[in-house]
């Protein structure tokens, strides 16, 4: 995991603030897998990661940033890096639901990383799940860089 933070170049202090949401699919749905927005059409790939829901999992409203993943269709433990944003809730977040409630700000010393870099999650998640800092920790991942070959 450290390997990961320095890839970023983001210390533990940063990472403790943020909230590490590993995208499997669109609403859940298996044939909108987010893979496909990542790499097809980004804006919605950022909208996914702005939204906030109901429940506590995919929400940002405590977090100065989050690290954004979308799941590999071949390998299921594998995650593609979709960027580290600066985190701004919007007005009256808290009243906000099954919509965008966050403005995001993509980190520009690590957007040439996108697609890029990968992870292997030991764990299986939910459609999209959202982890603190503590709970990456205690579960590891493995960093994978694209050859440059």
């Amino acid at each position: 995991m450290f390997d990961f933070l320095d890839e970023l170049g983001i210390t533990e202090e940063q990472a403790s603030r943020t909230k590490f949401k590993f995208n499997i699919s669109v609403d859940g749905d298996p044939n909108k897998p987010a893979f496909k927005l990542l790499k097809n059409n980004f804006p919605g790939f950022l909208t996914m990661t702005a939204w906030r829901n109901s429940g506590p999992n995919s929400n940002l409203d405590d977090f100065d940033y989050v690290i954004s993943f979308a799941r590999d269709p071949v390998n299921n433990k594998r995650y593609l890096f979709g960027g580290l944003y600066y985190v701004e809730n919007l007005p009256n977040v808290k009243n906000i639901r099954d919509q965008e409630g966050y403005r995001l700000y993509l980190d520009q010393k690590t957007k040439e990383k996108i697609g890029k870099l990968s992870v292997i999650l030991n764990d299986t998640p939910k459609p999209t799940y959202g982890v603190k800092y503590q709970t990456i920790k205690d579960i590891g991942l493995l960093l994978e860089v694209e050859s440059k070959d």
